[in-house]
Protein backbone atom coordinates (compact mmCIF):
# COMPACT_ATOMS: atom_id res chain seq x y z
CA UNK A 1 0.00 0.00 0.00
CA UNK A 2 1.00 3.69 -0.84
CA UNK A 3 2.60 5.73 2.11
CA UNK A 4 -1.19 7.08 3.75
CA UNK A 5 -1.56 11.15 2.99
CA UNK A 6 -1.88 12.82 6.78
CA UNK A 7 -5.43 14.03 6.97
CA UNK A 8 -6.91 14.28 10.17
CA UNK A 9 -10.34 12.47 10.44
CA UNK A 10 -13.53 13.64 12.85
CA UNK A 11 -16.37 11.05 13.39
CA UNK A 12 -19.84 12.24 14.57
CA UNK A 13 -20.83 8.98 16.77
CA UNK A 14 -20.58 8.40 20.27
CA UNK A 15 -19.51 5.06 20.34
CA UNK A 16 -16.19 6.03 18.79
CA UNK A 17 -13.75 8.77 18.63
CA UNK A 18 -11.11 9.30 15.70
CA UNK A 19 -8.12 10.92 15.37
CA UNK A 20 -5.39 11.22 12.96
CA UNK A 21 -2.80 9.90 15.83
CA UNK A 22 -3.36 6.49 17.47
CA UNK A 23 -5.18 7.08 20.65
CA UNK A 24 -4.37 5.59 24.29
CA UNK A 25 -5.79 2.64 24.44
CA UNK A 26 -7.81 0.26 22.38
CA UNK A 27 -8.42 1.37 18.58
CA UNK A 28 -8.70 0.27 15.10
CA UNK A 29 -6.35 2.15 12.64
CA UNK A 30 -8.19 2.48 8.87
CA UNK A 31 -5.62 2.23 5.86
CA UNK A 32 -7.51 3.18 2.78
CA UNK A 33 -5.75 2.48 -0.40
CA UNK A 34 -7.50 3.09 -3.98
CA UNK A 35 -8.05 4.33 -7.26
CA UNK A 36 -5.93 7.98 -7.19
CA UNK A 37 -8.06 9.54 -10.61
CA UNK A 38 -11.53 11.37 -9.83
CA UNK A 39 -13.71 11.38 -8.07
CA UNK A 40 -11.48 9.71 -5.78
CA UNK A 41 -8.87 12.11 -5.44
CA UNK A 42 -12.02 15.02 -4.41
CA UNK A 43 -13.70 12.51 -1.47
CA UNK A 44 -15.71 14.37 1.01
CA UNK A 45 -15.93 11.83 3.63
CA UNK A 46 -16.52 7.86 4.24
CA UNK A 47 -19.59 6.24 5.78
CA UNK A 48 -17.98 3.44 7.99
CA UNK A 49 -19.76 0.21 9.91
CA UNK A 50 -18.01 -1.73 11.71
CA UNK A 51 -19.08 -5.30 12.86
CA UNK A 52 -19.82 -6.36 15.61
CA UNK A 53 -19.30 -3.01 17.79
CA UNK A 54 -20.79 -2.70 21.32
CA UNK A 55 -23.11 -5.00 22.15
CA UNK A 56 -21.99 -7.44 18.87
CA UNK A 57 -23.99 -4.84 16.86
CA UNK A 58 -23.36 -2.43 13.25
CA UNK A 59 -22.58 0.31 14.28
CA UNK A 60 -22.41 2.83 11.44
CA UNK A 61 -20.89 6.18 11.47
CA UNK A 62 -19.37 9.13 9.39
CA UNK A 63 -15.73 9.67 9.11
CA UNK A 64 -14.81 13.17 7.48
CA UNK A 65 -11.87 16.02 7.41
CA UNK A 66 -12.21 18.19 10.60
CA UNK A 67 -11.53 21.25 8.27
CA UNK A 68 -14.61 20.30 6.31
CA UNK A 69 -12.66 19.81 3.05
CA UNK A 70 -11.61 17.06 0.45
CA UNK A 71 -9.13 14.55 0.13
CA UNK A 72 -7.93 11.58 -1.57
CA UNK A 73 -6.52 8.38 -1.23
CA UNK A 74 -4.70 6.69 -0.27
CA UNK A 75 -5.36 7.65 3.84
CA UNK A 76 -5.68 6.80 6.88
CA UNK A 77 -7.77 7.59 10.19
CA UNK A 78 -7.76 6.07 13.77
CA UNK A 79 -10.93 4.67 15.41
CA UNK A 80 -10.77 4.63 18.80
CA UNK A 81 -12.66 2.24 20.83
CA UNK A 82 -14.32 3.05 24.02
CA UNK A 83 -16.34 -0.20 24.82
CA UNK A 84 -13.97 -2.26 23.43
CA UNK A 85 -14.23 -6.13 22.67
CA UNK A 86 -11.79 -8.29 21.73
CA UNK A 87 -11.90 -10.20 18.73
CA UNK A 88 -12.66 -10.33 14.49
CA UNK A 89 -14.15 -7.01 13.67
CA UNK A 90 -14.90 -6.07 9.95
CA UNK A 91 -14.67 -2.40 8.89
CA UNK A 92 -16.41 -1.15 5.51
CA UNK A 93 -16.33 2.20 3.92
CA UNK A 94 -18.39 3.80 1.52
CA UNK A 95 -16.52 6.81 -0.22
CA UNK A 96 -18.79 9.64 -0.90
CA UNK A 97 -18.10 12.75 -3.14
CA UNK A 98 -20.46 15.18 -4.46
CA UNK A 99 -22.95 13.79 -2.20
CA UNK A 100 -22.86 10.40 -3.84
CA UNK A 101 -21.25 7.12 -3.25
CA UNK A 102 -18.37 6.66 -5.81
CA UNK A 103 -16.70 3.07 -4.58
CA UNK A 104 -16.93 0.90 -1.50
CA UNK A 105 -14.32 -1.48 -0.06
CA UNK A 106 -14.17 -3.54 3.35
CA UNK A 107 -11.22 -5.20 5.76
CA UNK A 108 -10.79 -7.28 8.32
CA UNK A 109 -8.77 -7.42 11.96
CA UNK A 110 -8.57 -8.90 15.40
CA UNK A 111 -9.42 -6.29 18.10
CA UNK A 112 -6.93 -6.70 20.83
CA UNK A 113 -7.97 -4.96 24.22
CA UNK A 114 -5.07 -1.95 25.25
CA UNK A 115 -3.52 -1.77 20.92
CA UNK A 116 -4.30 -0.18 18.35
CA UNK A 117 -5.18 -2.57 15.46
CA UNK A 118 -4.44 -1.65 11.60
CA UNK A 119 -7.40 -2.82 9.48
CA UNK A 120 -6.42 -2.70 5.69
CA UNK A 121 -9.46 -1.37 3.10
CA UNK A 122 -8.96 -1.27 -0.75
CA UNK A 123 -11.57 0.88 -1.91
CA UNK A 124 -13.33 -0.13 -5.80
CA UNK A 125 -15.00 1.96 -7.85
CA UNK A 126 -18.85 1.69 -8.27
CA UNK A 127 -19.79 -0.85 -10.45
CA UNK A 128 -23.54 0.21 -11.30
CA UNK A 129 -25.25 -1.05 -14.12
CA UNK A 130 -23.23 -4.43 -14.51
CA UNK A 131 -26.26 -6.11 -13.15
CA UNK A 132 -24.80 -7.14 -9.74
CA UNK A 133 -25.78 -5.05 -6.27
CA UNK A 134 -23.31 -3.93 -4.33
CA UNK A 135 -24.49 -3.82 -1.25
CA UNK A 136 -23.08 -0.75 0.56
CA UNK A 137 -23.41 1.64 -2.64
CA UNK A 138 -26.53 0.57 -4.23
CA UNK A 139 -30.42 -0.64 -4.24
CA UNK A 140 -30.19 -2.54 -7.10
CA UNK A 141 -28.37 -2.74 -10.40
CA UNK A 142 -30.26 -2.83 -13.64
CA UNK A 143 -32.53 -6.11 -13.69
CA UNK A 144 -31.36 -7.51 -10.23
CA UNK A 145 -33.85 -6.42 -7.32
CA UNK A 146 -32.62 -8.52 -4.58
CA UNK A 147 -36.30 -10.21 -4.36
CA UNK A 148 -37.38 -6.93 -3.50
CA UNK A 149 -41.06 -5.74 -4.59
CA UNK A 150 -43.26 -2.56 -4.40
CA UNK A 151 -44.77 -4.40 -1.52
CA UNK A 152 -41.13 -5.10 1.00
CA UNK A 153 -40.58 -1.92 0.47
CA UNK A 154 -44.25 -0.53 1.85
CA UNK A 155 -44.90 1.74 -0.91
CA UNK A 156 -47.84 -0.89 -2.33
CA UNK A 157 -48.45 -3.24 -5.00
CA UNK A 158 -47.14 -2.82 -8.96
CA UNK A 159 -43.97 -3.14 -10.59
CA UNK A 160 -41.11 -2.21 -8.75
CA UNK A 161 -37.99 -1.01 -10.57
CA UNK A 162 -33.89 0.26 -10.55
CA UNK A 163 -32.81 3.68 -11.72
CA UNK A 164 -29.96 4.61 -14.06
CA UNK A 165 -28.12 5.30 -10.47
CA UNK A 166 -28.78 1.54 -8.76
CA UNK A 167 -31.54 3.61 -6.67
CA UNK A 168 -34.87 2.63 -5.95
CA UNK A 169 -37.73 3.49 -8.78
CA UNK A 170 -40.83 3.44 -7.20
CA UNK A 171 -42.60 5.26 -10.25
CA UNK A 172 -44.65 1.74 -11.36
CA UNK A 173 -45.59 1.15 -7.59
CA UNK A 174 -49.48 2.15 -6.44
CA UNK A 175 -50.19 2.68 -2.84
CA UNK A 176 -52.76 0.59 -1.06
CA UNK A 177 -55.57 3.26 -0.52
CA UNK A 178 -57.49 2.65 2.47
CA UNK A 179 -60.59 4.32 2.92
CA UNK A 180 -62.15 4.65 6.36
CA UNK A 181 -59.12 6.27 7.96
CA UNK A 182 -60.40 9.22 7.67
CA UNK A 183 -58.02 10.96 5.39
CA UNK A 184 -58.35 11.50 1.50
CA UNK A 185 -55.60 10.04 -0.44
CA UNK A 186 -55.58 8.41 -3.73
CA UNK A 187 -58.92 7.85 -6.17
CA UNK A 188 -61.09 9.04 -2.88
CA UNK A 189 -62.59 12.07 -2.84
CA UNK A 190 -63.58 12.15 0.94
CA UNK A 191 -63.53 9.77 3.80
CA UNK A 192 -65.98 9.94 6.42
CA UNK A 193 -66.72 13.28 7.84
CA UNK A 194 -63.23 14.49 5.87
CA UNK A 195 -64.90 16.02 2.73
CA UNK A 196 -61.41 17.93 1.61
CA UNK A 197 -63.08 20.93 2.10
CA UNK A 198 -65.93 20.53 0.01
CA UNK A 199 -69.64 21.30 -0.30
CA UNK A 200 -72.74 21.14 -2.60
CA UNK A 201 -71.46 24.20 -4.29
CA UNK A 202 -67.93 23.05 -4.58
CA UNK A 203 -69.22 19.67 -6.59
CA UNK A 204 -71.60 21.47 -9.26
CA UNK A 205 -74.90 21.53 -6.96
CA UNK A 206 -76.59 24.83 -6.30
CA UNK A 207 -77.34 24.21 -2.25
CA UNK A 208 -77.52 21.33 0.47
CA UNK A 209 -75.83 18.80 2.82
CA UNK A 210 -72.80 17.09 1.04
CA UNK A 211 -72.01 13.38 2.71
CA UNK A 212 -69.46 11.26 1.77
CA UNK A 213 -70.45 7.02 1.02
CA UNK A 214 -68.80 4.17 2.06
CA UNK A 215 -66.78 3.93 -0.81
CA UNK A 216 -65.17 7.35 -0.11
CA UNK A 217 -67.54 9.07 -3.13
CA UNK A 218 -69.18 12.08 -2.75
CA UNK A 219 -72.85 11.57 -1.53
CA UNK A 220 -75.09 14.27 -3.35
CA UNK A 221 -78.53 12.67 -2.59
CA UNK A 222 -78.92 15.77 -0.12
CA UNK A 223 -77.41 18.68 -2.38
CA UNK A 224 -79.93 20.21 -4.62
CA UNK A 225 -79.54 21.96 -8.46
CA UNK A 226 -76.80 19.46 -9.24
CA UNK A 227 -75.98 18.78 -13.17
CA UNK A 228 -76.40 15.18 -14.73
CA UNK A 229 -73.54 13.63 -16.82
CA UNK A 230 -69.86 12.53 -16.58
CA UNK A 231 -67.08 15.16 -15.92
CA UNK A 232 -69.78 17.31 -13.59
CA UNK A 233 -67.90 16.30 -10.67
CA UNK A 234 -70.45 13.92 -9.42
CA UNK A 235 -70.41 10.11 -9.41
CA UNK A 236 -74.32 9.65 -10.03
CA UNK A 237 -76.98 7.92 -12.57
CA UNK A 238 -75.22 4.82 -14.32
CA UNK A 239 -71.53 6.31 -13.74
CA UNK A 240 -69.09 3.93 -12.41
CA UNK A 241 -65.10 4.20 -11.78
CA UNK A 242 -64.23 2.33 -14.95
CA UNK A 243 -66.75 4.80 -17.62
CA UNK A 244 -66.08 7.98 -15.54
CA UNK A 245 -63.22 7.97 -13.09
CA UNK A 246 -63.06 11.98 -13.00
CA UNK A 247 -66.71 11.90 -11.17
CA UNK A 248 -66.19 8.52 -9.57
CA UNK A 249 -62.44 7.71 -8.38
CA UNK A 250 -60.06 5.81 -9.77
CA UNK A 251 -60.93 2.70 -9.66
CA UNK A 252 -57.25 1.50 -8.43
CA UNK A 253 -57.29 0.71 -4.55
CA UNK A 254 -61.07 0.58 -4.03
CA UNK A 255 -60.69 -3.10 -3.51
CA UNK A 256 -62.45 -4.58 -6.46
CA UNK A 257 -60.46 -5.83 -9.23
CA UNK A 258 -61.99 -4.37 -12.74
CA UNK A 259 -61.68 -2.21 -15.13
CA UNK A 260 -58.79 -4.10 -16.74
CA UNK A 261 -56.60 -4.28 -13.44
CA UNK A 262 -54.39 -7.14 -13.52
CA UNK A 263 -53.15 -9.50 -11.11
CA UNK A 264 -49.57 -9.25 -10.12
CA UNK A 265 -49.47 -5.32 -10.73
CA UNK A 266 -52.69 -3.69 -8.98
CA UNK A 267 -53.32 -3.82 -5.14
CA UNK A 268 -57.10 -4.46 -5.59
CA UNK A 269 -56.49 -8.51 -7.62
CA UNK A 270 -54.38 -9.29 -4.27
CA UNK A 271 -54.12 -11.55 -3.33
CA UNK A 272 -54.29 -13.95 -7.02
CA UNK A 273 -52.18 -16.43 -8.29
CA UNK A 274 -49.81 -14.79 -9.96
CA UNK A 275 -48.38 -11.72 -7.46
CA UNK A 276 -45.33 -13.29 -6.58
CA UNK A 277 -46.85 -14.10 -3.17
CA UNK A 278 -47.51 -18.07 -1.98
CA UNK A 279 -50.83 -16.88 -0.11
CA UNK A 280 -52.31 -19.25 2.61
CA UNK A 281 -54.71 -20.44 0.14
CA UNK A 282 -52.54 -21.34 -2.57
CA UNK A 283 -50.32 -24.18 -2.49
CA UNK A 284 -47.67 -25.49 -4.98
CA UNK A 285 -50.49 -27.57 -7.19
CA UNK A 286 -52.89 -24.97 -7.12
CA UNK A 287 -50.54 -22.28 -7.67
CA UNK A 288 -47.23 -22.95 -9.35
CA UNK A 289 -45.64 -19.72 -9.97
CA UNK A 290 -46.14 -18.12 -6.08
CA UNK A 291 -45.71 -21.30 -4.35
CA UNK A 292 -43.06 -23.21 -6.96
CA UNK A 293 -43.63 -25.87 -8.79
CA UNK A 294 -44.77 -29.25 -7.26
CA UNK A 295 -42.70 -31.43 -9.62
Amino acid sequence: MRRAAATAFVALLAVYGTTGCPPRGTGLRVEVDGPTTPPFDALERFDVTVTPSRDNETTALPVAPEDGGTFGLPTSFVLALRSPEPGPVTVCLTAIASGAAVGSGCGSGTVERGRTTTVAVTITAATCGNGVIDPLTEDCDATDLGGATCASLGVGMGTLACAADCSWDTSGCVPVQSCGDGLVNGPEQCDGVNLDGNDCTSVGCAAGTLACTTGCLFDTAACTGCAAGCGNGLCDGVETSCDCPGDCGSPMGDGVCNCGETCGVDADCSPCCGDATCDATETSCTCAPDCGSAV
